[in-house]
């Protein structure tokens, strides 16, 4: 076979990638936006045209360049491209876009002073094979239609795996100070240590109190205590059964001054009321008691000094 019919040959299954656009793997980092790189390139640089217009679906189902990506992958990647400047693209017919590389860009990012002395892809006509050589081997590029097959018309140097992902310096993140239950404020009635085993359930039950969580069972309790029962004895119920909330278990127990008292009123109201009838007749009674023996004291008297007066005659 003559040199002739060998170049043409490789001209119509390869097609050969400048080392400019392989070294775009660097500065790139990530396999997704190169290969789609690559593609614009094979549709427009590739051709001597440096420009050409083309859609979403081709990215993916080409026959002889297709990435075999996502939409929504060769979507973002192709954004990122046109935010590093790499690549102009305006909306054209039947949601199209014509995109146009822009070398300068790429020289700067990629910084290849050699570069400069090539001819300008827009002079030629077809990818020089003896300016831009590209020595072919084992590793290839991944431009099939069909996901996971290696395509047969490219072939390529890579220099780094492109399943790289862009590697950015984490900002740092603004953390919120983490709730502590435990800190929580509580009313007088609730026993630190009540809570703060209840406090623990929760956290053993893979159910931690939050800050709202922790208003509401406070809320709770107040109406408990309002209503007589004990709250205290509430929690115990929650931590030895392990429940989430708390329930009105039992009243609270009252003081042995409470308790006299309450006896006394209801030994007072227990007796029954006299009428006023009553009152007025027992009155009388007394009076007329009290004549009888003011009389019976005065005949005693009178007796007396009869008889004295019978002794002296």
């Amino acid at each position: 076979m003559l040199d002739k019919e060998r170049q043409e040959l490789l001209m119509s299954d390869f097609m050969q990638v400048p080392n400019i656009i392989l070294q775009m793997q660097k500065v790139l980092k990530n396999g997704n936006t190169y290969a789609c790189l690559q593609f614009i390139w094979c549709k427009t640089g590739g051709w001597g045209k440096c420009e050409d217009t083309i859609a979403y679906s081709q990215f993916i189902n080409d026959k002889r360049y297709g990435t075999g990506l996502g939409e929504k992958t060769i979507r973002r990647s192709v954004e990122k491209l046109a935010d590093l400047g790499v690549i102009s693209m305006s909306p054209s017919f039947n949601n199209m876009h014509e995109f146009t590389l822009n070398i300068e860009k790429i020289r700067e990012l990629v910084g290849d002073e050699a570069w400069s002395k090539r001819p300008p892809l827009e002079d030629a006509s077809m990818v020089n094979l003896t300016a831009s050589p590209v020595i072919l081997s084992e590793s290839m590029v991944n431009l099939s239609d069909k996901h996971g097959q290696s395509d047969h018309h490219t072939r390529t140097t890579t220099q780094e795996p492109l399943h790289k992902n862009i590697t950015q310096e984490d900002k740092p993140k603004k953390s919120k100070p983490k709730f502590d239950a435990l800190s929580y404020p509580i009313p007088s009635f609730i026993e630190q240590e009540n809570w703060n085993d209840f406090v623990a359930m929760r956290k053993e039950i893979k159910k931690p109190l939050t800050e709202t969580a922790c208003k509401r069972l406070v809320k709770s309790l107040i109406e408990f205590d309002a209503n007589g029962f004990d709250v205290n004895d509430s929690l115990n119920s929650s931590i030895m059964n392990q429940y989430q909330g708390v329930f009105e278990k039992s009243r609270k127990q009252q003081s042995n001054n409470q308790v006299n008292r309450n006896a006394i009123n209801q030994s007072a109201n227990s007796q029954p009321k006299q009428s006023s009838a009553d009152i007025y007749a027992a009155k009388l009674a007394e009076q007329r008691r009290q004549r009888e023996a003011a009389n019976t004291t005065a005949t005693g008297s009178n007796r007396a000094n009869v008889y004295d007066m019978e002794e002296t005659f």
